[in-house]
C-alpha cells in the first residue's frame, strides 16, 4: 500500500485506503532526501507507521441458525444448549462477546448466560402447552434466531 506522496520540498503521509489492524498493524518506509547540489548529497531516515487497533469487527455467530431439542418437564435451570460467537478484533478487550436474549419473547421460559452463551430454562416446560419456542439472541448489533423444540 502506498501511503506516501512526495513533493519537491515536503513529504506528506496520506491514507489512500482503509487501514485495518487485523490485516496489517504496521508499515515501514525508508525516506531518502536528495539536495540539488553538485555532487548531490542524500540523507535517509526510517519512517514507521503503527496502526492502532479499535473495536471495529462485528461478532459473528459460529452458525447462522441453532436448533435445540429438550425433554419436557426438566427442572428449572436445565441446559437447553449453547451458542457461540467470535470477534476478530486482536485486542482481547475488544474480543469479549456478551449474549442477550429478547425478553419479550421468552421472559418466563428461558435465559442466556451473558458470558458463556448457555441457554437455560426458567420454568418447567410442558410440550402440550408450549410445543416450540423461537428465541432471538443478540450481541450488540448482530442477532440470531434459535428454534427450540420441546
Amino acid at each position: 500500500m502506498d501511503l506516501l506522496q512526495l513533493t519537491p520540498d515536503r513529504v506528506f503521509l496520506f491514507v489512500r485506503s482503509d487501514l485495518d489492524y487485523e490485516r496489517r498493524c504496521s508499515y515501514s518506509y525508508v525516506v531518502v532526501a536528495t539536495d540539488a547540489g553538485q555532487p548531490r548529497l542524500t540523507g535517509t531516515s526510517q519512517l514507521d507507521v503503527e496502526v492502532i487497533d479499535v473495536d471495529d469487527e462485528l461478532p459473528h455467530f459460529d452458525v447462522p441458525h441453532y436448533r435445540f431439542h429438550i425433554t419436557e418437564n426438566l427442572p428449572v435451570g436445565s441446559l437447553v444448549g449453547q451458542v457461540r460467537a467470535t470477534d476478530r478484533d486482536t485486542d482481547p478487550q475488544f474480543r469479549r462477546v456478551y449474549y442477550f436474549i429478547d425478553k419479550e419473547e421468552t421472559s418466563s421460559f428461558l435465559m442466556v448466560d451473558q458470558q458463556t452463551g448457555e441457554l437455560r430454562t426458567l420454568a418447567v416446560l410442558d410440550r402440550e402447552v408450549t410445543p416450540a419456542l423461537t428465541v432471538s439472541v443478540f450481541h450488540l448489533t448482530y442477532s440470531i434466531r434459535w428454534l427450540i423444540r420441546i
